[in-house]
């Protein structure tokens, strides 16, 4: 077996913060608990894994792959995933603490947010297609030249989406998240 493949293990209460994790190839491994603040995922690729409880902020993603990963109850703050090699990119976050970080210029076609905060987190010229925000924050989320068809919006809350700069097409919203599409306007809706 070739030493730099990880293949379903289990990685539990690890610390790579401020350090380097083994460029490697992980394939469909759980990480519980891990700590990879501050740390370099450079050309690692994790394939089918599974981050529960694990901090991420402030990582560094040049050039990680993620296929079909899934973050559950994770800090990712302040990470650019806009590094990561965009070939088959695919990740899905459920209850997860992501504020200011970036998908900015990615393909996330059926991306999924569960129950997670994202403010200030950049979706600039992202395409989103098909993208559930089910039960999420987006306070002061950016939106700009970003692909929303069929996006699902329906239980989040805080977002402002300019119609004018975004493709919506049978996007879905809440009646009570109207104003979020308006606020460029600055009317008053009582």
């Amino acid at each position: 077996m070739n030493p730099s493949v990880f293949e379903d293990q289990d990685f539990k209460q690890k610390n790579y913060a401020d350090a380097s994790l083994p460029h490697a190839e992980y394939l469909q491994c759980r990480f519980l608990d891990c700590d990879f603040s501050n740390a370099s995922l450079l050309e690692a690729t994790f394939a089918e894994c599974e981050f529960i409880s694990c901090n991420f902020s402030m990582a560094s993603l040049k050039n990680t792959s993620f296929r079909e990963a899934q973050f559950k109850q994770c800090k990712l703050i302040g990470v650019d995933f806009s590094l990561c090699k965009p070939f088959l990119l695919s990740f899905s976050f459920d209850e997860c603490q992501m504020d200011y970080s970036s998908f900015s210029g990615l393909h996330l076609k059926g991306i999924k947010f569960c129950q997670s905060r994202l403010v200030e987190v950049d979706f600039t010229q992202a395409q989103m297609m098909e993208a559930v925000f089910d039960r999420c924050d987006l306070t002061r989320a950016v939106f700009h030249r970003t692909n929303l068809e069929k996006a699902d919006f329906t239980c989040a809350v805080g977002y402002s989406i300019d119609p004018e700069l975004n493709h919506l097409k049978k996007a879905k919203f809440a009646s009570q998240g109207l104003l979020g599409l308006l606020e460029k306007h600055e009317l008053e809706v009582e």
